[in-house]
């Protein structure tokens, strides 16, 4: 209280007397400096509060824009799996083998329900592989009525697709399907064996209520003892499904499986059904009509297509021209069928089946290069096009045998079910390798023969090679394995037979015809049955007049059976030919080296010099055509024969 007073009253008396003013106390400086550092507290404060209140706005700004873009994520995803959840549960025609049942016989044999429904779906799916390369060669898909290629086994492991069938299962889906008319199509058997007798009930349903869409069907079987053959029984239930389930899949099933007339019949059935699809089905008729060299008819097919189709599905125009190019090239009228590839490539560019028998016309024309070229180009477009490979491996025969048997590989590797390249592979190894690769050749051949029976050509070469390595091998006494190749060959003369008879020829089956007959007589000729060597040489040049080979292998049947004169005239009949190839000239030539050699065995008398004369100049002009050991050792021969003759004998005598 004293001080407070005092200092009250200091501050009245100050003012009043005059005395000298005292120094301001210190708390009363600090309460001045206080109150201005207060003010200037309040001013910061207000800034701090506008920061804060910015920052919180922008981070709360910032935390909806994440929660609506979470949301907006999470929208898309759930949208998304519904759609695919919606187009799988609510799809029209999708088709489900349900597990079949199985009775307890069948079970100790190591059989489940769902077993056997793999097996139905396993090869279901070969099938529709094995269909769908018909896409190469027609340049769009096959026409599906089903989800088929989506078939599958509920439960057969845990996938999105066997939980979506399980969702489709549920009863109000089920409704669902049922109202909007999106009923799967399920399939159900039932397996049972009694004693040796395997029976398949099939059932295909239209809708999980039961309601038939085809009539049961029975499989049967008689096992007798053995159970592998059952999968044909299975094999049966997979092709009535797919059968039934897919009209135009079937056709191109029975195509593919060399089964032409009943593929006819099944296109003519899909017509019948379909006729949105066809364009498919002309073009599929045209291709099964070209398989049986029944070219007119295919082109006409091919040309009906063009003029319906007004330019309303390029596809299939691009495919008719294609394809009638191709029945234009079997005709042997190549240039006509390059302007058609020329028309297909306008419409569609860039399609490497074009390409390819581009390739095959320039093969055709013997030009390998411009048919390497054509090829090779085929094959950038699309790399597993097996034809392209098989066509290409043509144009290294001679140049790069082993070259050309790689791309034969590859051409198998792509496509195992193509007879002709395994055909081709294996008379490549008979034929053009040093030294030949036989077994391998023979093994080809007759996996071209097990995929297609009737193959004439593969016939023909597996006796060839037969009779080739035993020749080369000079194991004369192996006459099971001549047998072999002459009832090898007798079959290829027998397929033949059976194309003349149904004028089903074209010029390349009659040359192969003729060569077939050829190979036998040669066959005959190592088997020392010349009398039946002749006979077959004569029918190869009466099938075919252009065939010269066949006039030297008669010569040489004739010589051996010492009919010289005969031999001569057979040999010089060929030499006259203006058009005969250089093999022919040089057989020609050689053979008759071979008359005037073996026509003087000690060559003592005056003729039998002027026929070693005769044969030195035929076995040098054989040289001159092509080069051989073989004649070039009896050239040799012959002139050292010659000249001691000469040395011996008076000049007169010669």
């Amino acid at each position: 209280m004293r001080n407070k007073r005092r200092s009250r009253g200091s501050q009245t008396g100050s003012s009043h007397t005059g005395q000298k003013k005292p120094s301001t106390p210190k708390n009363t400086n600090r309460n001045v400096h206080d109150d201005v550092a207060a003010t200037h507290d309040v001013a910061g404060e207000s800034k701090v509060s506008q920061a804060e209140k910015m920052r919180g706005w922008l981070v709360n700004l910032f935390s909806q824009v994440q929660k609506t873009a979470a949301t907006l994520v999470t929208l898309v995803l759930v949208g998304a799996v519904a759609i695919i959840v919606f187009s799988d549960v609510f799809q029209k025609d999708a088709v489900v083998i349900e597990s079949f049942t199985v009775n307890s016989e069948l079970q100790n044999k190591g059989y489940d329900g769902e077993t056997l429904a793999k097996q139905v779906v396993h090869n279901i799916t070969l099938m529709i592989q094995d269909a769908a390369s018909i896409k190469q060669s027609l340049g769009f898909d096959v026409p599906l009525s089903t989800k088929v290629s989506d078939v599958e086994v509920p439960g057969a492991k845990v996938s999105a697709k066997s939980l979506l069938s399980y969702i489709r299962a549920l009863p109000p889906v089920k409704y669902i399907r049922r109202e909007l008319g999106f009923n799967t199509i399920y399939v159900e058997g039932e397996a049972s064996l009694h004693g040796e007798l395997l029976r398949i009930d099939l059932r295909i349903l239209r809708d999980v209520n039961g309601n038939a869409a085809v009539q049961p069907v029975t499989f049967s079987k008689d096992l007798h003892g053995k159970l592998q053959g059952a999968d044909s029984v299975f094999t049966e239930v997979s092709t009535h499904i797919l059968k039934e389930l897919e009209p135009y899949l079937w056709a191109v099933y029975l195509y593919r499986n060399k089964q032409p007339d009943k593929a006819l019949k099944q296109i003519e059935y899909c017509m019948f059904l379909d006729r949105e699809h066809s364009e498919f089905a002309r073009l599929l008729e045209g291709l099964i009509l070209i398989d049986q060299k029944n070219y007119e008819d295919a082109i006409a097919k091919f040309e009906e297509l063009i003029k319906m189709d007004n330019g309303r599905n390029m596809d299939a125009l691009a495919g008719a021209y294609n394809n009638w190019g191709l029945a234009l090239l079997y005709q042997g009228n190549i240039d006509l069928a390059i302007t058609k590839f020329d028309k297909a490539m306008q419409l569609k560019p860039n399609h490497a089946p074009i390409y390819s028998n581009y390739g095959k016309a320039f093969l055709d024309k013997n030009e390998p290069i411009k048919a390497r070229e054509k090829l090779e180009q085929a094959l950038r477009v699309d790399p597993k096009l097996a034809i392209a490979y098989f066509h290409l491996a043509y144009t290294y025969w001679t140049e790069d045998p082993e070259k050309a048997i790689s791309l034969l590989e590859k051409s198998i590797e792509i496509d195992p079910t193509y007879a002709p390249a395994y055909n081709r592979l294996g008379l490549l190894q008979a034929t053009s390798l040093s030294p030949p690769k036989y077994d391998k050749a023979i093994t080809n051949l007759q996996k071209a023969i097990a995929l297609e029976p009737d193959y004439a050509s593969a016939w023909a070469n597996l006796g060839l090679t037969r009779t080739s390595k035993v020749e080369d091998s000079l194991e004369r006494e192996r006459a099971a394995e001549l047998k072999e190749a002459v009832r090898d060959l007798g079959k290829a003369v027998e397929l033949y037979l059976k194309e003349e008879k149904e004028k089903h020829l074209d010029q390349n089956s009659i040359e192969a015809y003729a060569k077939a007959y050829n190979d036998l007589g040669w066959t005959y000729e190592v088997l020392k049955d010349y009398q039946s060597a002749v006979l077959n040489y004569e029918k190869a040049f009466e099938i075919n007049p252009n065939y010269y080979y066949a006039l030297t292998g008669k010569g040489d049947a004739l010589r051996k059976t010492g009919k010289l004169v005969a031999a001569l005239s057979a040999y010089d009949n060929a030499l006259q030919q203006s058009d005969a190839d250089q093999e022919t000239r040089l057989a020609a030539f050689r053979g008759k080296a071979l008359v005037f050699w073996e026509g003087c065995p000690s060559c003592p008398p005056r003729r039998d010099i002027k026929n070693l004369e005769q044969a030195v100049e035929m076995f040098t002009r054989a040289q001159e055509i092509k080069k051989s050991d073989d004649i070039g050792k009896k050239l040799a021969e012959a002139q050292e024969i010659l000249k001691r003759l000469r040395n011996v004998l008076p000049q007169s005598s010669h």
